[in-house]
């Protein structure tokens, strides 16, 4: 077919046939757009969304017995296409013919060399095509795009991290428009590796051996190779891998694969030989005369595998090279170290060494020393123990403290000061210095001390107790109460009494006196007052319990203080401050109140008590029973009087003294009344009592 520049639709007949049936009608027309059609592109049918909802069946029919199911297939081919949509009732439309023709080129793929082989290391051969291609061509393998580089007709495939192998590629050419060429190509491409290069010594050079074997015949190469060798001393081949050379330098090995034609070189260093030689002996050596001596300490540069020779046959030569030090005398020693000479390239060689024999000298064990710097000098081995005479003393900070073997105390401030004392020159002896190190102390003021009276309500600071002291010394108590933490003193709860306390500086050597502190605590009794007696009422003769109530304890006690302001109060009927809530047995003779303070002080008040009957009810309706309120005062109290109040508070009633006459309630009405029974001053009974008629 003759190819155009623009699609063109012809024998396209839109037409819609409407079925009425039972209020249902055919499916919508599909609306088609195929101005972008080509081969490898779906149809794109614009009113999709028409078909949403309902079920629906596309049936499309074409050349080369052509036949979809899909709403918008895949064209491939020219030619007259028809398709219609179906219902799930079965309705359908009109089949809508419609003749598909292309007018663009329709890319297509030749490739020059489908088969491409290149080395490890190297760069992808390109892939050459031919023939008219777009600009805008893309090259596809394995549904994958690849990066193209358009070279005119050359197209290189860039690829990233390829493994060696062999790969199978299938390439279709794809224009913009998503247009492809009509088959795909299989490119075979292969990667091969590069020979892998292994160089061993199989051994050194030496005073009698001048050649060696390089060998690299562990090297992966294949089995069709080619080997190069370079280097400064190649005199034979035991093998192609194997070159026999006389001289140190870099040996160069380059195997070509023939069958891959692939390569690789790699190099190895060959290290020179250095014969041995004695060595350069160093000077002003000093051995100490304890233990084994390491004559190779009196060497630098020396080679291994010579022998010492004693110049002066000491006879303390023992285990090849080390001097017998022990108990050897004083002086200098001389001691030679030769080397064979085995020909000429190995001539050997010895050289002498000297070194000076030292006496070892102890510099001591540090003891602890304390210092006072109100004195004038301090004489440092007075804090060694075990040393050797003869050294000298330093301070590597304060050299004008030192003179001799005495430290200079005037104007030294407090603190600790290490000096050192040591044997010049130092010999090669372990411990030929010491470091001592000297506490400095100052004189310390404990201060005046203030007797003090504490209460012991809280915590109490014991530098409060004197006057002018330098503090950063250490309390002590006497009586070991396990009161005092540093300075402060914890007497709450302690019994009261007066406790002695010392403060002074423990371990500094200047004349420091101790303070000696008082500290009183409360030794006075609260102040406890109650009542000597107290009659309680119970509300019917046959009570045995007094259920007590609320501000029962004022019957009782007067008044309660303290000389420090807090005290617990207890009874012997309940433990507790209160008698609130409490029964009372009928049996009780007496309430026994203690008044504890801080400092363990204690008061102790008691109120004898008697129970009297006082009925909370009576009846006057002359009936002849309770008509009265009839009770009896204590013979204690036979002035006593008894007056009633109403619930306003009013007086309605009293009566004469020793309450002769027993009131009726004939002037009042039924109710709750109030009674306090007064003798003289002092209210001895109080309550209420039920008017019932």
């Amino acid at each position: 077919m003759q190819q155009r520049d623009w699609l063109r639709i012809s024998g396209v007949f839109f037409s819609l046939l409407l079925f009425c049936f039972e209020g249902e009608t055919a499916p919508p027309d599909p609306q088609l757009r195929l101005d972008s059609v080509c081969s490898g592109k779906r149809v794109i049918v614009v009113n999709k969304n028409d078909y949403l909802g309902k079920k629906y069946f596309f049936h499309w029919t074409g050349p080369y017995n052509f036949s979809s199911g899909e709403m918008e297939p895949v064209i491939r081919k020219e030619g007259n296409y028809r398709v219609w949509v179906e219902d799930s009732l079965g309705f359908s439309t009109v089949p809508i013919d419609t003749f598909i023709t292309f007018y663009r080129h329709i890319p297509f793929l030749n490739i020059v060399n489908t088969n491409l082989s290149w080395c490890e290391g190297k760069a992808v051969p390109p892939i050459q095509i031919t023939g008219y291609a777009p600009p805008d061509t893309v090259i596809t393998y394995q549904n994958e795009a690849l990066t193209v580089v358009y070279r005119k007709d050359v197209i290189s495939l860039i690829y990233i991290d390829i493994p060696v192998g062999t790969f199978f590629y299938y390439l279709v050419r794809r224009d913009t428009d998503l247009c492809e060429s009509d088959s795909a190509v299989k490119v075979t491409m292969v990667k091969n590796p590069r020979p892998k290069i292994e160089i061993t010594a199989t051994d050194s050079f030496s005073c009698t051996k001048t050649q060696i074997v390089l060998d690299a015949s562990k090297s992966d190469y294949g089995s069709n190779y080619t080997s190069a060798w370079t280097g400064p001393g190649i005199v034979s081949y035991q093998s192609p891998l194997k070159p026999v050379v006389n001289q140190p330098g870099t040996y160069k090995l380059t195997i070509l694969n023939n069958t891959t034609t692939c390569s690789r070189t790699d190099s190895f260093k060959v290290k020179p030989f250095v014969p041995p030689v004695p060595g350069v002996p160093r000077s002003n050596v000093r051995v100490c005369d304890t233990g084994l001596f390491n004559l190779f300490y009196l060497l630098d540069g020396y080679s291994p595998g010579g022998h010492w020779i004693d110049d002066n046959h000491t006879g303390r030569l023992v285990k090849g090279n080390f001097f017998n030090a022990s108990g050897a005398t004083e002086g200098g020693y001389s001691f030679s170290y030769a080397i064979d000479s085995i020909n000429p390239v190995c001539t050997g060689g010895s050289v002498q060494c000297q070194f000076q024999l030292v006496r070892y000298k102890n510099p001591g064990v540090p003891l602890p020393a304390s210092v006072c710097n109100a004195g004038n000098e301090f004489n440092l081995f007075n804090a060694l123990s075990g040393y050797t005479e003869g050294g000298i003393w330093k301070n590597a900070t304060h050299p004008s403290w030192v003179s001799g073997n005495t430290f200079m105390l005037q104007g030294v401030p407090e603190g600790e000061y290490t000096f050192t004392y040591a044997f010049q020159p130092p010999s090669q002896c372990a411990s030929d210095s010491v470091q001592v190190p000297v506490r400095v102390f100052s004189m310390k003021n404990t201060g005046i001390p203030v007797p003090q009276h504490v209460c012991p309500t809280a915590p109490f600071n014991l530098f409060d107790a004197l006057t002018e002291a330098d503090r950063g010394g250490v309390w002590e108590e006497e009586q070991s109460t396990g009161r005092l933490t540093d300075s402060v003193f914890y007497p709450v709860g302690l019994k009261g009494g007066t406790y002695f306390f010392h403060y002074g500086f423990p371990g500094n050597p200047c004349p420091v006196q101790t303070a000696r502190v008082a500290i009183t605590t409360d030794t006075v009794k609260p102040i406890l007052l109650c009542y000597p007696r107290r009659n309680l009422s119970l509300g019917k003769f046959d009570d045995e319990v007094l259920e007590a109530p609320a501000g029962i304890d004022s019957l009782f006690i007067i008044s309660v203080s303290d000389n420090c302001g807090k005290y617990t109060l207890s009874n012997n009927i309940t433990n507790d401050s209160t008698l609130a809530g409490a029964r009372i047995p009928r049996s009780v003779q007496s309430v026994v109140w203690t008044a504890r303070d801080s400092a363990q002080n204690i008061a102790v008040c008691e109120t004898k008590i008697k129970f009297i009957t006082i009925p909370n009810i009576f009846t006057p309706n002359g009936d002849g029973h309770n008509d009265t309120w009839d009770f009896s005062l204590d013979e204690e109290a036979p002035e006593g009087v008894v007056i009633i109040f109403d619930r306003w508070g009013h007086k309605v009633w009293e009566s004469a003294r020793g309450y002769p006459v027993k009131w009726d309630g004939a002037n009042v009405p039924e109710a709750t009344y109030r009674y306090v029974i007064m003798n003289g001053k002092e209210m001895i009974a109080n309550g209420y009592v039920n008017l019932v008629r």
